[in-house]
């Protein structure tokens, strides 16, 4: 009987790979090995790119994603609260209140994502702004003594200014530089990492 059984049994061979097809996998993952090295500065290269031409939308996403965590982070204190509540028959009214907080205050993260972002882009606008015509203003006496400071003063206070202006009427300025300076950063990897090649 147990022969018989045996008999039945299905044996799986394991077929051994062929030299090519080694070979193959193995040069997949040199050139992998070789190239990924060039993964990281390509990436950063991208996300300079979405931060350059998109950021006003960044940081509509980023009001998206964080008003989902404060939300959910107020769904957890509700379920924790209804299960203290029916284990150990206590009302943490506590855990309820701060769900109810916190789950509003997501929510109008989320719906007021859009007038955040104008908002912010006013303030930091206007702190640009500020800061120039603040700069400009304490010029004609630096003028008396020092031409050369001044004149530096001078083109430094109109770039902040136009900055400034480019943040209300177009763009996150902040997230527009640090694109930039991304952008910059992969090119300069890129280009050391292929000398070195």
């Amino acid at each position: 009987m147990k022969s018989k059984e045996k008999d039945n049994e299905k044996v799986d061979l394991i077929k051994p790979k062929s030299k090519k097809q080694a070979k193959k996998e193995q040069d997949i993952k040199d050139s992998f090995n070789r190239n990924k090295k060039f993964i990281s500065p390509i990436l950063m290269g991208i996300v300079g790119l979405i931060f350059l031409t998109n950021s006003n939308t960044i940081i509509i996403y980023a009001c998206y994603i964080l008003g989902a965590i404060i939300a959910g982070f107020g769904i957890y204190n509700i379920i924790k609260y209804f299960q203290i509540k029916k284990e150990l028959k206590i009302e943490d009214s506590i855990k309820l209140n701060y769900g109810i907080v916190s789950i509003t205050i997501g929510l109008l993260i989320i719906v007021l994502a859009g007038i955040i972002e104008t908002f912010l882009n006013i303030i930091i606008g206007a702190w640009l702004i500020t800061t120039g015509v603040t700069k400009l203003i304490g010029i004609s006496n630096l003028y008396n003594y020092d031409k050369k400071t001044a004149n530096l003063n001078i083109i430094e206070s109109v770039i902040v200014i136009a900055m400034g202006l480019y943040t209300i009427f177009f763009q996150n300025i902040v997230l527009t530089i640090v694109g930039v300076w991304m952008i910059i950063g992969a090119a300069i990897d890129l280009y050391n990492l292929l000398k070195t090649n």
